[in-house]
Protein backbone atom coordinates (compact mmCIF):
# COMPACT_ATOMS: atom_id res chain seq x y z
CA UNK A 1 0.00 0.00 0.00
CA UNK A 2 1.37 3.06 -0.83
CA UNK A 3 0.22 6.13 1.51
CA UNK A 4 0.18 9.58 1.48
CA UNK A 5 -0.46 11.98 4.58
CA UNK A 6 -1.07 15.22 3.47
CA UNK A 7 -1.53 18.82 5.00
CA UNK A 8 -1.08 22.58 4.45
CA UNK A 9 2.61 22.38 4.42
CA UNK A 10 4.18 18.82 4.73
CA UNK A 11 3.78 15.50 2.96
CA UNK A 12 4.91 12.20 4.56
CA UNK A 13 5.01 8.87 2.19
CA UNK A 14 5.06 5.15 3.32
CA UNK A 15 5.17 2.10 1.92
CA UNK A 16 2.78 -0.73 2.74
CA UNK A 17 0.40 -3.73 1.60
CA UNK A 18 -3.19 -2.05 1.56
CA UNK A 19 -4.49 1.40 -0.13
CA UNK A 20 -3.48 4.57 -0.36
CA UNK A 21 -4.36 7.23 3.49
CA UNK A 22 -4.49 11.20 2.32
CA UNK A 23 -4.60 13.96 4.58
CA UNK A 24 -6.72 16.97 3.20
CA UNK A 25 -6.97 20.20 4.40
CA UNK A 26 -9.27 20.53 7.57
CA UNK A 27 -8.08 17.21 8.96
CA UNK A 28 -9.76 14.71 6.47
CA UNK A 29 -8.33 11.32 6.15
CA UNK A 30 -9.37 9.34 2.67
CA UNK A 31 -8.26 6.13 2.47
CA UNK A 32 -8.32 3.49 -0.66
CA UNK A 33 -8.18 0.34 0.22
CA UNK A 34 -7.54 -3.50 -1.50
CA UNK A 35 -8.48 -6.20 0.67
CA UNK A 36 -8.28 -9.57 0.01
CA UNK A 37 -9.50 -13.02 1.81
CA UNK A 38 -6.72 -15.49 1.70
CA UNK A 39 -6.11 -18.50 3.30
CA UNK A 40 -9.42 -19.85 3.17
CA UNK A 41 -10.44 -23.09 1.40
CA UNK A 42 -12.94 -21.89 -0.45
CA UNK A 43 -12.98 -17.87 -0.35
CA UNK A 44 -16.22 -15.99 0.12
CA UNK A 45 -17.34 -12.37 -0.58
CA UNK A 46 -16.64 -9.63 1.68
CA UNK A 47 -19.73 -7.96 2.73
CA UNK A 48 -18.61 -5.89 5.46
CA UNK A 49 -15.87 -3.35 6.42
CA UNK A 50 -14.88 -1.42 8.99
CA UNK A 51 -12.10 1.02 10.43
CA UNK A 52 -10.87 2.34 13.90
CA UNK A 53 -8.08 5.08 14.54
CA UNK A 54 -5.69 4.08 17.45
CA UNK A 55 -8.05 1.88 20.23
CA UNK A 56 -10.15 -1.03 19.12
CA UNK A 57 -13.83 -1.50 19.97
CA UNK A 58 -14.53 -4.70 19.18
CA UNK A 59 -15.73 -6.46 16.07
CA UNK A 60 -18.40 -5.31 13.88
CA UNK A 61 -17.90 -1.76 16.27
CA UNK A 62 -15.59 0.05 14.12
CA UNK A 63 -17.18 2.69 11.56
CA UNK A 64 -18.28 1.13 8.77
CA UNK A 65 -16.96 1.61 5.55
CA UNK A 66 -19.96 0.54 2.59
CA UNK A 67 -19.38 -2.53 0.54
CA UNK A 68 -20.69 -1.18 -2.61
CA UNK A 69 -20.43 -4.18 -4.47
CA UNK A 70 -19.68 -7.76 -2.18
CA UNK A 71 -16.56 -9.78 -4.27
CA UNK A 72 -13.67 -11.78 -2.75
CA UNK A 73 -11.41 -8.76 -3.76
CA UNK A 74 -12.07 -5.32 -3.23
CA UNK A 75 -9.99 -2.45 -4.96
CA UNK A 76 -10.15 1.09 -4.89
CA UNK A 77 -12.38 1.23 -1.93
CA UNK A 78 -12.44 4.60 -0.60
CA UNK A 79 -13.86 6.19 2.56
CA UNK A 80 -13.45 9.85 4.29
CA UNK A 81 -12.80 9.78 8.07
CA UNK A 82 -13.04 12.78 10.19
CA UNK A 83 -9.55 13.17 12.31
CA UNK A 84 -10.36 16.48 13.48
CA UNK A 85 -10.88 15.33 17.38
CA UNK A 86 -7.77 13.59 17.25
CA UNK A 87 -4.77 14.63 19.05
CA UNK A 88 -1.77 16.67 16.86
CA UNK A 89 0.79 13.95 16.69
CA UNK A 90 0.98 10.23 15.36
CA UNK A 91 -2.00 7.90 14.97
CA UNK A 92 -3.11 4.45 14.13
CA UNK A 93 -5.72 3.82 10.97
CA UNK A 94 -6.98 0.07 11.73
CA UNK A 95 -8.95 -1.56 9.05
CA UNK A 96 -10.57 -4.96 8.56
CA UNK A 97 -13.03 -6.87 6.98
CA UNK A 98 -15.86 -9.71 7.10
CA UNK A 99 -17.00 -12.69 4.76
CA UNK A 100 -20.35 -14.07 3.96
CA UNK A 101 -19.33 -16.55 6.79
CA UNK A 102 -19.30 -14.21 9.11
CA UNK A 103 -15.23 -14.64 9.41
CA UNK A 104 -13.28 -11.02 10.11
CA UNK A 105 -9.60 -10.39 8.28
CA UNK A 106 -6.93 -9.69 10.70
CA UNK A 107 -7.04 -5.77 11.25
CA UNK A 108 -4.78 -3.81 8.80
CA UNK A 109 -2.73 -1.21 10.10
CA UNK A 110 -1.25 2.30 8.55
CA UNK A 111 0.96 4.55 10.84
CA UNK A 112 0.13 8.91 10.09
CA UNK A 113 0.75 11.58 11.22
CA UNK A 114 -1.69 14.62 12.21
CA UNK A 115 0.02 18.11 11.94
CA UNK A 116 -1.73 21.18 13.12
CA UNK A 117 -2.20 24.09 10.50
CA UNK A 118 -2.14 27.46 11.41
CA UNK A 119 -4.43 29.61 9.41
CA UNK A 120 -3.27 32.96 10.43
CA UNK A 121 -2.15 35.77 8.41
CA UNK A 122 1.27 35.35 7.10
CA UNK A 123 3.49 38.59 8.31
CA UNK A 124 4.90 41.20 6.04
CA UNK A 125 8.60 40.67 4.32
CA UNK A 126 10.42 43.11 5.86
CA UNK A 127 14.38 42.43 5.50
CA UNK A 128 16.17 40.08 2.12
CA UNK A 129 20.21 39.24 1.72
CA UNK A 130 21.74 37.55 -0.41
CA UNK A 131 25.41 35.65 -0.31
CA UNK A 132 27.92 33.79 -2.52
CA UNK A 133 29.10 30.05 -1.70
CA UNK A 134 29.56 30.03 1.48
CA UNK A 135 26.59 31.06 4.29
CA UNK A 136 27.67 34.13 6.68
CA UNK A 137 24.89 33.13 8.99
CA UNK A 138 21.49 34.88 9.20
CA UNK A 139 21.37 38.42 9.28
CA UNK A 140 24.66 38.79 7.98
CA UNK A 141 24.50 38.40 3.89
CA UNK A 142 24.38 41.39 1.78
CA UNK A 143 21.48 43.54 2.27
CA UNK A 144 18.91 43.49 -0.35
CA UNK A 145 16.46 46.82 -0.29
CA UNK A 146 12.67 45.89 0.54
CA UNK A 147 11.26 49.29 -0.48
CA UNK A 148 7.43 48.29 0.40
CA UNK A 149 7.11 44.97 3.07
CA UNK A 150 4.45 42.43 1.74
CA UNK A 151 3.76 39.02 1.81
CA UNK A 152 4.97 38.20 -1.51
CA UNK A 153 7.80 39.83 -2.77
CA UNK A 154 8.09 38.77 -6.71
CA UNK A 155 10.62 40.44 -9.13
CA UNK A 156 13.51 41.38 -6.38
CA UNK A 157 16.11 42.97 -8.26
CA UNK A 158 19.63 43.82 -7.28
CA UNK A 159 23.27 44.43 -8.60
CA UNK A 160 25.91 42.30 -7.00
CA UNK A 161 29.78 42.38 -7.90
CA UNK A 162 31.24 39.23 -8.65
CA UNK A 163 35.00 40.44 -9.30
CA UNK A 164 35.89 38.84 -5.87
CA UNK A 165 34.44 35.37 -6.76
CA UNK A 166 36.72 32.74 -8.35
CA UNK A 167 36.24 31.55 -12.35
CA UNK A 168 34.22 28.87 -12.35
CA UNK A 169 31.13 27.98 -11.15
CA UNK A 170 29.50 29.99 -8.10
CA UNK A 171 26.40 29.75 -6.22
CA UNK A 172 23.65 32.72 -5.25
CA UNK A 173 21.45 31.74 -2.19
CA UNK A 174 19.13 34.45 -0.95
CA UNK A 175 16.43 34.32 1.50
CA UNK A 176 14.22 36.69 3.15
CA UNK A 177 12.77 37.51 6.46
CA UNK A 178 8.96 38.18 7.86
CA UNK A 179 7.99 40.84 10.70
CA UNK A 180 8.05 37.86 13.14
CA UNK A 181 11.81 37.28 12.75
CA UNK A 182 10.81 33.63 10.60
CA UNK A 183 13.55 33.37 7.91
CA UNK A 184 12.65 31.47 4.76
CA UNK A 185 14.12 28.80 3.33
CA UNK A 186 17.21 29.74 0.84
CA UNK A 187 16.66 30.13 -2.81
CA UNK A 188 19.56 29.29 -4.58
CA UNK A 189 21.17 29.92 -8.35
CA UNK A 190 24.08 28.28 -9.76
CA UNK A 191 26.07 30.50 -12.49
CA UNK A 192 29.21 30.52 -14.30
CA UNK A 193 32.11 33.35 -13.56
CA UNK A 194 34.48 33.58 -16.96
CA UNK A 195 37.30 35.22 -17.11
CA UNK A 196 37.99 37.53 -20.05
CA UNK A 197 41.06 39.22 -21.17
CA UNK A 198 40.44 43.15 -22.29
CA UNK A 199 43.06 42.31 -25.40
CA UNK A 200 41.17 39.87 -27.32
CA UNK A 201 43.65 37.63 -29.92
CA UNK A 202 42.12 37.82 -33.09
CA UNK A 203 40.93 35.28 -35.12
CA UNK A 204 43.19 33.76 -37.91
CA UNK A 205 41.36 30.48 -39.16
CA UNK A 206 37.17 29.95 -40.26
CA UNK A 207 35.81 26.67 -41.18
CA UNK A 208 32.56 25.28 -41.69
CA UNK A 209 30.99 21.81 -42.27
CA UNK A 210 27.39 20.39 -42.92
CA UNK A 211 25.69 18.01 -40.77
CA UNK A 212 28.54 16.04 -39.78
CA UNK A 213 31.73 17.54 -37.75
CA UNK A 214 35.10 16.33 -39.30
CA UNK A 215 37.05 17.50 -36.33
CA UNK A 216 38.47 21.09 -34.95
CA UNK A 217 40.59 22.33 -38.52
CA UNK A 218 39.22 19.77 -40.93
CA UNK A 219 36.66 21.52 -41.96
CA UNK A 220 36.06 23.56 -45.68
CA UNK A 221 38.62 26.84 -45.17
CA UNK A 222 36.85 30.40 -45.11
CA UNK A 223 39.11 32.89 -46.15
CA UNK A 224 39.94 35.44 -43.65
CA UNK A 225 41.58 38.28 -45.26
CA UNK A 226 42.38 40.44 -42.37
CA UNK A 227 42.99 38.92 -39.03
CA UNK A 228 40.86 40.62 -36.39
CA UNK A 229 39.47 40.21 -33.13
CA UNK A 230 36.03 40.37 -34.18
CA UNK A 231 35.03 39.09 -37.70
CA UNK A 232 31.76 40.80 -39.05
CA UNK A 233 29.94 39.84 -42.43
CA UNK A 234 32.46 36.64 -43.05
CA UNK A 235 30.75 35.83 -46.24
CA UNK A 236 31.22 32.04 -48.46
CA UNK A 237 29.75 30.22 -50.92
CA UNK A 238 28.78 26.61 -50.15
CA UNK A 239 28.10 23.87 -52.52
CA UNK A 240 25.25 21.53 -51.53
CA UNK A 241 24.73 19.51 -54.38
CA UNK A 242 25.57 16.68 -52.88
CA UNK A 243 23.45 17.12 -50.24
CA UNK A 244 20.01 15.08 -49.66
CA UNK A 245 16.52 17.28 -50.28
CA UNK A 246 14.98 18.17 -46.88
CA UNK A 247 16.41 19.78 -43.75
CA UNK A 248 20.47 20.19 -43.45
CA UNK A 249 22.71 21.40 -40.54
CA UNK A 250 25.46 24.30 -41.18
CA UNK A 251 28.23 24.73 -38.50
CA UNK A 252 30.94 27.49 -38.31
CA UNK A 253 33.73 28.05 -36.13
CA UNK A 254 36.93 29.93 -35.70
CA UNK A 255 40.35 29.67 -34.27
CA UNK A 256 42.28 32.82 -32.68
CA UNK A 257 46.24 33.27 -33.13
CA UNK A 258 46.35 31.19 -29.52
CA UNK A 259 45.29 28.39 -30.95
CA UNK A 260 41.74 28.34 -29.26
CA UNK A 261 38.64 26.91 -31.57
CA UNK A 262 35.46 29.10 -30.60
CA UNK A 263 31.94 27.39 -30.26
CA UNK A 264 30.35 26.21 -33.13
CA UNK A 265 27.55 28.48 -34.58
CA UNK A 266 24.56 26.67 -35.96
CA UNK A 267 22.34 27.03 -39.01
CA UNK A 268 19.86 24.74 -40.04
CA UNK A 269 18.33 25.15 -43.98
CA UNK A 270 16.20 23.49 -46.15
CA UNK A 271 17.19 22.14 -49.40
CA UNK A 272 14.89 22.13 -51.84
CA UNK A 273 14.47 19.73 -55.37
CA UNK A 274 13.78 21.92 -58.15
CA UNK A 275 13.51 19.88 -62.19
CA UNK A 276 15.18 21.63 -65.01
CA UNK A 277 12.29 22.72 -67.06
CA UNK A 278 9.63 24.42 -64.96
CA UNK A 279 6.12 23.69 -65.77
CA UNK A 280 4.21 26.47 -67.73
CA UNK A 281 1.64 29.02 -65.58
CA UNK A 282 -1.76 28.54 -67.45
CA UNK A 283 -4.06 29.88 -64.90
CA UNK A 284 -3.93 32.72 -62.55
CA UNK A 285 -6.27 34.27 -59.57
CA UNK A 286 -6.42 37.31 -57.83
CA UNK A 287 -8.66 38.10 -55.02
CA UNK A 288 -9.26 41.10 -52.02
CA UNK A 289 -8.85 40.58 -48.32
CA UNK A 290 -10.81 37.11 -48.08
CA UNK A 291 -9.29 33.77 -49.47
CA UNK A 292 -12.91 32.49 -51.54
CA UNK A 293 -10.68 29.22 -51.43
CA UNK A 294 -8.41 27.95 -54.26
CA UNK A 295 -9.54 28.29 -58.09
CA UNK A 296 -12.29 30.82 -56.68
CA UNK A 297 -10.59 34.01 -57.38
CA UNK A 298 -11.25 36.44 -59.76
CA UNK A 299 -9.44 34.98 -62.89
CA UNK A 300 -6.35 36.93 -64.73
CA UNK A 301 -6.55 36.36 -68.46
CA UNK A 302 -3.00 34.93 -69.43
CA UNK A 303 -3.01 35.02 -72.95
CA UNK A 304 0.42 32.75 -73.35
CA UNK A 305 1.07 29.60 -70.51
CA UNK A 306 4.80 30.29 -70.11
CA UNK A 307 7.34 29.10 -66.51
CA UNK A 308 7.59 32.96 -65.91
CA UNK A 309 5.23 35.76 -66.28
CA UNK A 310 6.12 38.91 -65.68
CA UNK A 311 4.39 42.37 -65.61
CA UNK A 312 0.72 40.85 -66.15
CA UNK A 313 -1.72 43.77 -66.88
CA UNK A 314 -4.71 44.05 -63.82
CA UNK A 315 -7.65 46.04 -63.70
CA UNK A 316 -9.10 45.81 -59.86
CA UNK A 317 -12.45 47.66 -59.26
CA UNK A 318 -11.89 48.85 -55.34
CA UNK A 319 -15.30 51.10 -55.29
CA UNK A 320 -17.27 48.86 -53.12
CA UNK A 321 -14.10 48.35 -50.83
CA UNK A 322 -13.80 50.30 -47.21
CA UNK A 323 -11.13 53.03 -46.63
CA UNK A 324 -8.25 52.32 -45.46
CA UNK A 325 -5.64 49.46 -45.66
CA UNK A 326 -6.57 46.56 -48.37
CA UNK A 327 -4.95 43.65 -49.04
CA UNK A 328 -4.68 41.64 -52.55
CA UNK A 329 -3.48 38.34 -53.26
CA UNK A 330 -2.33 37.08 -56.17
CA UNK A 331 -1.80 33.09 -57.16
CA UNK A 332 -1.07 31.01 -60.42
CA UNK A 333 -1.39 27.28 -61.00
CA UNK A 334 0.78 25.04 -63.18
CA UNK A 335 0.17 22.44 -66.31
CA UNK A 336 0.07 19.58 -62.85
CA UNK A 337 -2.53 22.05 -61.34
CA UNK A 338 -0.24 22.77 -58.84
CA UNK A 339 -1.10 26.19 -57.04
CA UNK A 340 2.12 28.73 -56.32
CA UNK A 341 2.35 30.30 -52.79
CA UNK A 342 0.18 33.62 -52.65
CA UNK A 343 2.02 36.74 -53.63
CA UNK A 344 0.20 39.46 -51.13
CA UNK A 345 0.52 43.90 -52.02
CA UNK A 346 -0.93 46.20 -49.55
CA UNK A 347 -2.74 49.15 -50.80
CA UNK A 348 -4.58 52.08 -49.45
CA UNK A 349 -7.67 53.16 -49.96
CA UNK A 350 -8.17 57.10 -49.93
CA UNK A 351 -11.07 59.68 -50.62
CA UNK A 352 -10.48 60.66 -54.34
CA UNK A 353 -9.38 64.65 -54.24
CA UNK A 354 -10.31 66.94 -56.92
CA UNK A 355 -11.19 70.56 -56.21
CA UNK A 356 -11.94 73.72 -59.31
CA UNK A 357 -11.86 77.33 -58.84
CA UNK A 358 -13.47 79.74 -60.63
CA UNK A 359 -12.18 83.13 -62.82
CA UNK A 360 -8.88 84.52 -60.90
CA UNK A 361 -8.78 87.96 -61.03
CA UNK A 362 -6.04 90.30 -59.19
CA UNK A 363 -8.05 92.00 -56.65
CA UNK A 364 -10.48 89.68 -56.44
CA UNK A 365 -11.12 86.94 -54.53
CA UNK A 366 -11.10 83.16 -56.27
CA UNK A 367 -13.69 80.44 -54.78
CA UNK A 368 -11.93 76.77 -54.26
CA UNK A 369 -14.73 74.66 -54.42
CA UNK A 370 -14.08 71.47 -53.28
CA UNK A 371 -15.21 68.02 -55.24
CA UNK A 372 -13.33 65.67 -53.21
CA UNK A 373 -15.27 61.75 -53.65
CA UNK A 374 -15.91 59.05 -51.19
CA UNK A 375 -14.84 61.48 -48.20
CA UNK A 376 -15.64 59.98 -45.22
CA UNK A 377 -17.08 62.59 -42.36
CA UNK A 378 -13.20 62.34 -40.63
CA UNK A 379 -11.32 62.71 -43.52
CA UNK A 380 -8.96 66.10 -43.38
CA UNK A 381 -7.86 68.10 -45.90
CA UNK A 382 -5.02 70.13 -46.47
CA UNK A 383 -4.92 73.16 -49.03
CA UNK A 384 -1.59 75.07 -50.59
CA UNK A 385 -3.17 77.51 -52.81
CA UNK A 386 0.12 79.64 -53.82
CA UNK A 387 2.19 76.32 -54.90
CA UNK A 388 5.12 77.26 -52.71
CA UNK A 389 4.52 73.89 -50.43
CA UNK A 390 2.86 75.31 -47.58
CA UNK A 391 -0.38 74.77 -46.26
CA UNK A 392 -2.65 77.91 -46.41
CA UNK A 393 -5.72 76.42 -45.56
CA UNK A 394 -7.62 72.94 -43.61
CA UNK A 395 -11.15 71.25 -44.26
CA UNK A 396 -13.58 70.32 -46.47
CA UNK A 397 -15.86 73.33 -46.91
CA UNK A 398 -15.25 75.84 -49.78
CA UNK A 399 -13.24 79.19 -49.44
CA UNK A 400 -12.45 82.20 -51.22
CA UNK A 401 -8.42 83.15 -51.57
CA UNK A 402 -7.51 86.80 -52.78
CA UNK A 403 -4.18 86.15 -54.77
CA UNK A 404 -1.35 89.15 -54.40
CA UNK A 405 0.34 89.20 -57.49
CA UNK A 406 -0.89 88.32 -61.19
CA UNK A 407 0.28 84.74 -62.16
CA UNK A 408 0.21 80.68 -62.40
CA UNK A 409 -0.08 79.23 -59.61
CA UNK A 410 0.13 75.27 -59.11
CA UNK A 411 -2.52 75.04 -56.02
CA UNK A 412 -2.46 71.26 -54.14
CA UNK A 413 -5.17 69.77 -52.28
CA UNK A 414 -3.87 66.10 -50.16
CA UNK A 415 -6.69 64.27 -48.64
CA UNK A 416 -5.91 61.65 -45.36
CA UNK A 417 -7.72 59.57 -43.68
CA UNK A 418 -6.95 57.80 -39.75
CA UNK A 419 -6.30 54.65 -41.08
CA UNK A 420 -3.15 56.78 -42.61
CA UNK A 421 -4.28 56.82 -45.99
CA UNK A 422 -3.30 59.71 -47.87
CA UNK A 423 -3.83 60.90 -51.62
CA UNK A 424 -3.31 64.43 -53.62
CA UNK A 425 -4.08 66.40 -56.67
CA UNK A 426 -2.93 69.31 -58.55
CA UNK A 427 -4.32 72.35 -61.02
CA UNK A 428 -2.89 75.27 -62.11
CA UNK A 429 -4.64 78.70 -61.41
CA UNK A 430 -4.20 81.59 -63.72
CA UNK A 431 -4.59 84.54 -61.85
CA UNK A 432 -5.13 87.70 -64.28
CA UNK A 433 -4.25 91.42 -63.92
CA UNK A 434 -7.44 92.64 -65.57
CA UNK A 435 -10.73 91.06 -66.57
CA UNK A 436 -10.67 89.91 -69.87
CA UNK A 437 -13.15 91.21 -72.40
CA UNK A 438 -16.13 89.31 -72.93
CA UNK A 439 -17.30 91.19 -75.86
CA UNK A 440 -15.83 93.86 -78.35
CA UNK A 441 -18.28 96.71 -79.55
CA UNK A 442 -16.82 98.82 -82.91
CA UNK A 443 -19.19 102.00 -83.62
CA UNK A 444 -18.07 104.94 -86.61
CA UNK A 445 -16.32 103.12 -89.20
CA UNK A 446 -16.31 104.82 -92.15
Amino acid sequence: MKTSIKNKFDIFRFEKGFGRLIMLPGMVAVCFLFLQLSNVAIAQNIVQAEYFINNDPGFGLGTIIPVPVPSENLENLSFVSDVSSLGAGFNMLHVRAKDANGRWTQSHQQLFYKNVVSFEQPANLVQAEYFFNNDPGFGNGINIPITTPSQNIQNLSFVSGVSLLEAGFNTLIVRVKSAKGIWSNAQVRQFYKAMLTTNLPQMVQAEYFINDDPGFGGGINIPIAVPSQKLENLSFVTDVSSFDPGFNTMLVRVKDEAGIWTQTHVRQFYKALFSAGLPEIVQAEYYINSDPGVGLGINIPITLPSAKIEDIPLMVDITTLNLGVNRIFIRTKDERGVWSLTNIQEFCKAPVPDFATDFAELGNPTTFTNLTELASPDTEYFWDVNGDGIDDYSGGEDFLHLYEAPGSYMARLIVTIPEGCTDSIFHEVLVYACMVPTALTVENIT
